[in-house]
């Protein structure tokens, strides 16, 4: 059995070395014969050689190294095996846990710095989407480490149809779709509109509200995009506004206004 097991917390990624984890000369899925396209001696070198590739998107790069975390904790701590080393009844057997971490008090934790001792992995039960998120991610980690030959393959990719066998907390539809009905929107509207203009900052608050409700009601932008970008986003272009961004991986595109740009800004009545 590893040291880890005997440890009372979990340990965040960027702590762990190989001294936490179980000899990997029994690992039956590791890809010794081969030719081996990334530097990595060991699963976490092979996990950390992943997570390089998203270094130019922090956003995805910090969700996916809490799923691959996630994974060689479990398996190191649970099952006393390596990432090598799962097969496919384990990645079941591991659908079932991220859906009810046990025992939560060594899982499960309120937020805190990676780097003090009340971390943890989880804060609770995943919801269905979130379960779902974790094993597409993990799925990506284990095709790309068989790809990269350092696996022989990938046994998530056995379990067919993955997405059906995720326990749902019966919230599963409140939690997928988030949206205003159009009453709440109305009143955004008008409690907007109603906000005082007479001082110089009660205006500046309430003009910049105001873009920021239209900006978020019309073209629907993720949080990071809101904050990324800036006015000389938004150009006009053959007589329409469009405001061109940068969005997740990196994907340039650009969005037009239904009407033109200052007509949203300026009319009190939308």
């Amino acid at each position: 059995m590893n040291s880890l097991v005997t440890l009372d917390r979990p340990k965040p990624l960027e702590l762990l070395t190989n001294n936490h984890f179980v000899s990997q000369s029994n690992s039956h899925n590791r890809n010794t014969q081969g030719v081996c396209h990334i530097e990595a001696n060991n699963d976490l070198e092979a996990v950390q050689a992943w997570l390089n590739e998203f270094t130019s998107s922090p956003e995805t790069w910090r969700n996916y190294r809490k799923e691959s975390e996630r994974l060689l904790l479990w398996a190191s701590v649970t099952l006393g095996k390596n990432l090598s080393s799962l097969t496919r009844d384990d990645f079941r057997t591991y659908q079932a846990f991220i859906a009810n971490p046990t025992p939560a008090e060594f899982w499960c934790g309120p937020r805190a710095e990676r780097h003090s001792p009340d971390w943890r992995p989880f804060r609770g039960p995943l919801k269905a989407s979130s379960q779902k998120q974790a094993l597409i991610v993990v799925n990506a980690l284990l095709s790309y480490l068989v790809q990269a030959g350092y696996l022989h393959g990938n046994p998530l990719s056995l379990i067919r149809r993955r997405s059906e066998n995720i326990n749902n907390d019966g919230n599963s539809t409140i939690a997928i779709e988030r949206f205003l009905d159009a009453q709440t929107w109305e009143y955004l509207k008008s409690y907007i509109n109603q906000l005082p203009q007479t001082t110089k900052p009660q205006i500046a608050r309430y003009e910049r509200l105001r873009f920021l409700f239209h900006f978020l009601y019309l073209l629907a932008p993720r949080v990071s995009e809101v904050c990324s970008h800036t006015m000389n986003s938004f150009r006009e272009y053959r007589g329409k506004w469009w405001w061109f961004a940068v969005g997740k991986g990196n994907k340039f595109a650009k969005e037009k206004w239904t009407q033109n740009i200052g007509q949203h800004i300026s009319s009190p009545q939308y």
